[in-house]
């Protein structure tokens, strides 16, 4: 996919919200990108990751980024990344509350990022 394509449809993401509202970014890039060619790559996976670490919200898992607590024990957090995911897509809460301020200032995050790598805007 190109990076100009992973700009707009980021910035699309933004504006008018995700297409499916129960699945998160990469779910919904994948679908927002109007020909087969522009299908989501390896190497694409692998820039998304290596951007999810420079946000500073970063979960520490690559493939659930966006930070989540399922439970709490004493006083301590236990993160439940990818189950707590499950939870918020069967809900369809991925794109509300905090859910949706994370998952937006994620957005925010990699259009920076991939227009800063292209010398200010995206190709």
């Amino acid at each position: 996919m190109r990076t100009r394509t992973m700009v707009r449809i980021f910035k699309l993401m933004l504006k008018d919200g995700p297409l499916k509202q129960h699945m998160g970014i990469c779910g919904n890039l994948e679908l927002m990108a109007l020909a087969p060619e522009e299908s989501v790559t390896e190497k694409d996976a692998e820039l998304l990751q290596d951007m999810f670490k420079t946000w500073p919200q970063y979960s520490g898992n690559k493939f659930y980024p966006i930070p989540s607590w399922s439970y709490r024990v004493a006083g301590v957090s236990y993160p439940q990344h990818g189950s707590s995911y499950l939870q918020h897509a069967c809900c369809r809460t991925l794109w509300e509350d905090e859910q949706l301020e994370l998952r937006q200032s994620l957005l925010r995050h990699m259009i920076a990022e991939l227009e800063k790598e292209n010398g200010g805007g995206a190709k």
